[in-house]
C-alpha cells in the first residue's frame, strides 16, 4: 500500500528481464503505486520480461495517479488475471493511469487481460493526456481492449499510433492506425511522402529537444527509436525485441528470415 512520491530519472539506462509473477496481488510492475511523482528516461527490456497480477498490471507501473511519465520504453509480456467482470487494467507499460501526463513512450510485446481493459501502452486511462507515443504490442482481452489504451471521455490525445493488423477491431480507437510499413517509411517527423499520411506530426527530435527524450526515425525500413541520454532504443521490425535482443532486426514480415539478406 506504500506510494512512490518522488522523481525517478533513469538517465537512459535499462533494466533487463524484470520478472514479477504475483497472480493474487494487484498494482504490479517495477513500481506498484505511484502518486504525485515523475518517472523519466528508463527502459524495461529482455526476452524474459514478464509481469502478472490480478488488477492494474504493467511493466513500468501498476497504478499511476497524477504522474508525469516521459521517455519510457519496454517489451515483454503482461498478464492481468482478474476475470469476474471487474476492470483488470493490464497495459504494456502502465496498468491504470489517472490524471497523468504521458508522452514519448512505446511498448512492443504482448498484453493479455482475462477480464476487462487491456491496452498496448496503458490498460485503463482516465483524465490523462497521451502524446507522441506508439505501440506494436499484440493485445487481447475477454471484454474491452485498445491497441494503445481503453479510454475515458476526458482523455486528451495527440499523434499516437498503433499498427494495423495486429489487433483486429479494438474496442477503443485511441490513436491512429497505420500499417507497419507506413510507420517504418518515415525518416523524419511531419513526413507525408511514402505513407500517404502526415505521420509523427510534432514528435520531438534532436533538433527540438536534444537533452530530453526524443525520437530518431532511422531509415525507411525502421520504426522510430527512442533516444535517451544519447542512446537509441529501437525495435526496427516490430517483433517485440529491442536492440541486441533481436537476432533478426530486419525481419520485417516476422517470418524468421532476415529480409536485408
Amino acid at each position: 500500500d506504500l506510494e512512490f512520491r518522488a522523481v525517478f530519472n533513469g538517465n537512459g539506462h535499462h533494466i533487463k528481464n524484470v520478472y514479477i509473477n504475483r497472480p493474487e496481488e494487484s498494482a504490479n510492475g517495477l513500481f506498484g503505486y505511484v502518486r504525485n511523482a515523475e518517472l523519466k528516461a528508463i527502459g524495461l527490456i529482455g526476452p524474459l520480461t514478464f509481469i502478472s497480477g490480478n488488477q492494474s498490471v504493467g511493466t513500468l507501473v501498476g497504478i499511476a495517479e497524477n504522474v508525469d511519465i516521459t521517455g519510457i520504453f519496454g517489451n515483454g509480456r503482461v498478464v492481468g488475471l482478474e476475470d469476474d467482470g471487474a476492470h483488470t487494467a493490464a497495459g504494456g507499460l502502465i496498468g491504470w493511469a489517472r490524471n497523468s501526463r504521458i508522452a514519448t513512450i512505446y511498448f512492443s510485446g504482448e498484453v493479455i487481460a482475462h477480464g476487462d481493459d487491456a491496452g498496448g501502452l496503458i490498460g485503463s486511462i482516465e483524465g490523462d493526456s497521451l502524446k507522441y507515443s506508439f505501440s506494436t504490442a499484440k493485445v487481447r482481452s475477454d471484454y474491452h481492449y485498445g491497441a494503445l489504451a481503453t479510454k475515458s471521455t476526458s482523455l486528451s490525445v495527440s499523434e499516437n499510433y498503433w499498427v494495423t493488423g495486429l489487433n483486429d477491431d479494438p474496442y477503443s480507437s485511441v490513436g491512429l492506425s497505420r500499417s507497419l510499413q507506413q510507420l517504418q517509411c518515415a525518416t523524419k517527423s511531419n513526413q507525408y511522402q511514402c505513407s500517404g499520411y502526415t505521420v509523427f506530426q510534432s514528435w520531438p527530435t534532436e533538433v527540438d529537444s536534444p537533452d530530453e527524450p526524443h525520437w530518431d526515425f532511422g531509415t525507411e525500413t525502421q520504426l522510430p527509436g527512442l533516444v535517451l541520454s544519447g542512446r537509441i532504443y529501437r525495435d526496427s521490425d516490430g517483433d517485440g525485441l529491442i536492440g541486441g535482443d533481436d537476432l533478426l532486426p530486419n525481419d520485417f514480415d516476422n517470418d524468421g528470415v532476415d529480409d536485408a539478406q
